[in-house]
This record gives C-alpha cells, sequence and structure tokens, in this order.
C-alpha cells in the first residue's frame, strides 16, 4: 500500500493545528496559502502548546505555488473561510484529476 500524501490548503489557525495534529499522528505533508504571508515563518518550523503538550513541529514544505502544492498529494485539506471556498477551487480546479480527493473545514472569518 502506498502512502498517502496530504496538502494543508491555508495556514491560519485551523491550517497550523491540522498541522500540529498531523506530525504528532506521524504523517507527512505540504503547506499552501496563496498570500504567502505566513510561508517565512512556517519554514521555520511552528511551536505549539495544549492539549497535546508543548513542542515545535518540522513543515517538509511550504509553498505559494499552485502547481508544487498539487504536485504528489492525495488528499487537499481546505482550512479556509467559507467565502474564500471559491476562489481556492477556482485555483485549484485546472490542476487536479479524478483521484484527488478534497476536503473543505470551514472556517470563521475573524473566528480566532
Amino acid at each position: 500500500m502506498s502512502k498517502t500524501n496530504y496538502t494543508i490548503v491555508g495556514t491560519g489557525h485551523g491550517g497550523c493545528a491540522m498541522a500540529v495534529d498531523l506530525t504528532l499522528k506521524g504523517l507527512k505533508f505540504k503547506m499552501f496559502s496563496s498570500s504567502g504571508k505566513n510561508l517565512e515563518i512556517l519554514k521555520n518550523g511552528l511551536f505549539y502548546s495544549g492539549i497535546f503538550g508543548k513542542g515545535k513541529i518540522k513543515i517538509d514544505q511550504v509553498t505559494n505555488n499552485v502547481k508544487k502544492a498539487i504536485e504528489g498529494t492525495d488528499i487537499f485539506l481546505f482550512n479556509i473561510a467559507a467565502m474564500g471556498h471559491e476562489k481556492y477551487i477556482n485555483m485549484f480546479l485546472p490542476h487536479l484529476n479524478d483521484n484527488h480527493i478534497l476536503i473543505f473545514n470551514t472556517v470563521y472569518f475573524t473566528g480566532a
């Protein structure tokens, strides 16, 4: 059985929480941000504290390039506000195939 590859779309609170969860489960993933504003910060890792304890995770790849985000990915985990769904669907759709799985975790604008 081949290994499943994930891309987390969205680098806000929801995307970062998902990154910690996947890391603690031993899963590898990439992160995508269309704005790129969090990219440099996340390239240095992500500190967390809470119910999972405290620590720092390493993120294998952080990008704002759609083609790089899609390359080798099986499952996309979208963590973006509902009002942004159409934008991201239009951004990703030309590059997707029938085997890709998209999961949308609708987050609320200014919900943190």
